[in-house]
């Protein structure tokens, strides 16, 4: 039986200065940092925080080690937006600067098959499950994630129940 364990390798993007700002802060900044996050995700960095090659590293590592101690078994890693997005870009062989090419909602479910014969997915972005929750009232913020709370992550997943009922 499995206990369950934090990894913060499996953390979301830092995002240094930004953290908790409001999105605004990127459409208004005078560096043109938005721009060049456009052009070149994998490389550029958040000021004073990370960039989404740096998250690949960590999370990928988190995710090698889990895999090595438990080779035969059925694990369940609970992560966020960026730093899934990077592991299935390295799962299936596109640069990390192809992240935007996965849609990951909040509160889905991703499935990939780890063997020795590689890797094979098997569910993206899952939120099928969602829709037992149509009836959790919602509240929709506007700022970048601070340091997380529980708060935030079911702020999040209002968020996703809130897509999911406008589809």
């Amino acid at each position: 039986e499995l206990e369950p364990a934090e990894d913060l390798r499996f953390g979301e993007l830092y995002l240094g200065g930004l953290e908790g700002q409001h999105t605004s802060a990127l459409r208004d900044d005078p560096t043109g940092f938005a721009e060049r996050w456009k052009k070149a995700p994998a490389r550029v960095r958040f000021p004073g925080g990370e960039s989404m090659r740096d998250v690949a590293r960590r999370a990928w590592a988190g995710l090698d080690e889990v895999y090595n101690r438990y080779p035969n078994g059925h694990v369940l890693v609970v992560s966020h937006m960026f730093a899934i997005s990077a592991l299935l870009c390295r799962i299936l062989g596109v640069s990390v600067g192809r992240f935007r090419m996965f849609c990951v909602d909040v509160g889905s479910l991703s499935t990939v098959q780890l063997d020795a014969k590689g890797f094979r997915l098997l569910v993206l972005n899952d939120i099928g499950h969602l829709e037992r929750m149509r009836d959790i009232p919602v509240r929709l913020f506007g700022a970048l994630p601070a340091v997380r709370t529980a708060d935030d992550e079911i702020a999040d997943l209002e968020r996703a129940i809130d897509r999911a009922r406008s589809r």
